[in-house]
């Protein structure tokens, strides 16, 4: 398949504290969630501190924004207590 890098979204993640700011970007292969903000399911590509890094932020119920192949931004949370699998 040519240019299949192409139909992966981006999920961005930015938290600033006092001291420090994080900002993460990574591929989105999969997403489900509903217009009212929630997510469902969230599988992305990334390296290993960026998948723990959002593996946190995910536990702690933090928002993040996704936005799809085409440019379209949603800002959505997976709520409390999300299952992370990673593999």
């Amino acid at each position: 398949m040519k240019n299949a890098h192409k139909r992966f979204g981006r999920l961005l993640y930015r938290r600033q504290t006092e001291k420090t700011a994080t900002n993460l970007r990574v591929f989105l292969d999969a997403f489900v969630g509903e217009e009212q903000g929630k997510a469902h399911l969230v599988s992305v590509v990334g390296g290993d501190v960026e998948i723990g890094a959002l593996a946190a932020a995910f536990t702690n119920g933090d928002s993040f924004t996704v936005m799809d192949p085409y440019g379209n931004e949603s800002i959505v949370s997976l709520g409390e207590k999300p299952l992370c699998f990673r593999g």
